[in-house]
Formats: C-alpha cells, sequence, structure tokens
C-alpha cells in the first residue's frame, strides 16, 4: 500500500494496468444521511400540547351543536314510528282479515326495526364522533318528551279533525317539533366545558320544571 492508501497490484501486468479510484469522497452518497427525529417537525412543550390537545377537544364537543336538528328527529323517530304504527294497525285493520294481512305486517314491522335501528344508531354515532356521551343525553331528552307529551295533545287539540290518522301525524309532527327544540337546548348544555356533570343534570331538571308548570297552564287557562 502506498502513501495514498492505494493497494500494491500484483505482480502481474494485467492487474497492475486496472486504474484505481483515487478519490472516495462520492462513495459517501450511497449511504443514507443521518437525520434528527425531530427534524422538520415543530417543538413545543408538554404544557403546549396538552393545550391544543384540549382546544382540539373543544372544537370537536362545540360542533355538536349545529346537529340538533338530526339529533332531535332521529332519536324520537322510532318511538313515533312504532306508536303510529300500533295506533293505526288497532284502528283500520279488522281482526278478521288480520290473517291476510299478517304477512305484510311482519314486513312492515321488519322495515320498521331496520329503520328504527339504523336511525338511533345515526343519533347516537353523532355524539360518539364529537366526544359526547350518548345515553344521558338520550335518556333526558325522551324523558322531557315523555313529560311533555300530555301538553302536546291539549296544545293540538284544536287541530284535530277526528280522524285518527291525520291526528295522529298532528301530533307526530309537534313532538318532533318539541323533540328539536330540546335538542337544541340539550346540546348547548351538554357541549359546555365549563359545566360540570352535576350541573348539566341540574339544568335538564330546571327544563323539566318548566315543562311541568307550561302543561299545568294549559288547565289553568
Amino acid at each position: 500500500m502506498d502513501r495514498d492508501h492505494r493497494l500494491d497490484a500484483p505482480d502481474n501486468d494485467t492487474l497492475r494496468n486496472i486504474e484505481q479510484l483515487g478519490d472516495r469522497s462520492e462513495l459517501t452518497t450511497i449511504y443514507p444521511h443521518a437525520h434528527k427525529e425531530w427534524e422538520g417537525a415543530e417543538l413545543i412543550s408538554r404544557d403546549e400540547r396538552e393545550k391544543r390537545r384540549e382546544e382540539e377537544k373543544l372544537r370537536i364537543s362545540l360542533s355538536l351543536r349545529k346537529w340538533f336538528v338530526p339529533i332531535g328527529i332521529f332519536i324520537p323517530l322510532p318511538f313515533v314510528l312504532v306508536t303510529l304504527l300500533s295506533t293505526l294497525t288497532a284502528n283500520y285493520i279488522n281482526i278478521d282479515k288480520l290473517g291476510f294481512l299478517m304477512l305484510p305486517l311482519l314486513i312492515v314491522m321488519g322495515a320498521l326495526i331496520y329503520v328504527s335501528y339504523r336511525t338511533f344508531k345515526f343519533g347516537y354515532k353523532i355524539f360518539y364522533t364529537h366526544g359526547v356521551r350518548a345515553w344521558p343525553f338520550i335518556f333526558i331528552l325522551l324523558i322531557l318528551l315523555g313529560m311533555s307529551l300530555h301538553g302536546i295533545f291539549l296544545l293540538t287539540e284544536p287541530l284535530h279533525t277526528g280522524e285518527e290518522a291525520i291526528d295522529m301525524l298532528v301530533v307526530a309532527g309537534t313532538v318532533f317539533a318539541f323533540s328539536i327544540l330540546y335538542s337544541l337546548i340539550l346540546v348547548y348544555i351538554w357541549s359546555s366545558p365549563k359545566l360540570p356533570s352535576g350541573l348539566k343534570v341540574a339544568c335538564a331538571g330546571v327544563l323539566a320544571l318548566l315543562i311541568l308548570i307550561g302543561t299545568s297552564l294549559f288547565y289553568v287557562l
């Protein structure tokens, strides 16, 4: 080996004439360049990371508010459909002809169960996507609607025609209107980050009290 770190060729004229690489600097290009694992990324502190995570969580939670209309429709929809079907079946289907209508009724019931399942699941998915617990909200909304049923019947009584189907549709439409209203109020309460869980339930209790007072006013007036 000479002073340029080149190997001496053996005593062979053919091998001795092989040109050796004098500059080996280009050989480094065949190896990957080492990089720091955080290279190209913004370095932030743990507190800043937690702050951004909380801000993102808040943004997702507050975005639930724009879904109050679908929530108000999809949550009570299965119960409204079951009530309509059972009421109309009891009033318009003759028992003597029930045997002939059994298959169509089973098909309608199957379709109703499927639609109810899909709508309820969609309503539940809205809460899950926005990181909000669904079951307390759904339970309270249904309780409020149940408390409002008598008042809804009294409110819609001037619109009743005596035709069972029409009267049921009027009541059902009013139930959806109340459900959307309650959904709007509850969604704003449920997505408020400054309200603890206990205070949210207390607000729902105040709303229930207002419903009772409103229903009682119908008897007074």
